[in-house]
C-alpha cells in the first residue's frame, strides 16, 4: 500500500442538514495525520481534545497519565484497511461531543500529478467555530443554504 491512497468519508452526526466530507489521503497517513486533515476540511481549528474509537479501543494523543488512550501517531490508515476496521468513530471537543462516523471507503493507486491529501466532496457547511464557542451544539445549529459547498478540485 506504499503507493496507495484511501478514500475516506466523514459524517458529522446529529446535524440537519447533513454535513459530510469525502477526502483522499495517502494510505501511510497515521490517525493523527487524518485528524489534522479532518480539522481542515470540517473548518475546525484543533482547539480541543479528540480521539478515534474502534469498538472499545481508543486512539489519540495520550498524556503520560492516560492509560486508556493508545497513540494515534503509531497507527496507519493502511493498518485499518488491512485489519478490516473500515468504520470507526472520531470524537472532537469533549464538551460539545462532536461525533463523526469515519468510513474507509476504498483503496486506490496514487494518481500521477495529484496532490494528496485532497478534498473530493464537501456538501453541507461546517459548524462555525464562533458559534461553537458561544454554546451552539450539533443539535441546535442549522447552516444557511448559502454556506453549503461542493468541492471537486485537487
Amino acid at each position: 500500500m506504499k503507493d496507495s491512497i484511501v478514500r475516506v468519508s466523514i459524517t458529522l452526526l446529529d446535524v440537519d442538514p447533513a454535513i459530510w466530507r469525502r477526502i483522499e489521503v495517502p494510505a501511510n497517513y497515521t490517525l493523527e495525520g487524518l485528524h489534522d486533515v479532518m480539522q481542515t476540511v470540517m473548518g475546525w481549528a484543533d482547539y480541543h481534545l479528540h480521539h478515534f474509537q474502534f469498538g472499545s479501543v481508543i486512539y489519540g494523543a495520550p498524556t503520560p497519565d492516560d492509560r486508556e488512550m493508545n497513540d494515534g501517531r503509531k497507527i496507519k490508515l493502511s493498518t485499518g484497511v488491512v485489519d478490516g476496521e473500515r468504520v470507526f468513530d472520531y470524537v472532537y471537543d469533549y464538551g460539545d461531543n462532536w461525533c463523526c462516523v469515519v468510513v474507509l471507503e476504498a483503496v486506490a493507486p496514487i494518481s500521477a500529478g495529484v496532490v494528496y491529501p485532497r478534498l473530493v466532496e464537501a456538501p453541507g457547511a461546517a459548524l462555525p467555530r464562533t458559534l461553537a464557542a458561544h454554546g451552539a451544539t450539533a443539535n441546535s445549529w442549522r447552516p444557511s443554504p448559502i454556506q453549503s459547498t461542493s468541492a471537486t478540485k485537487n
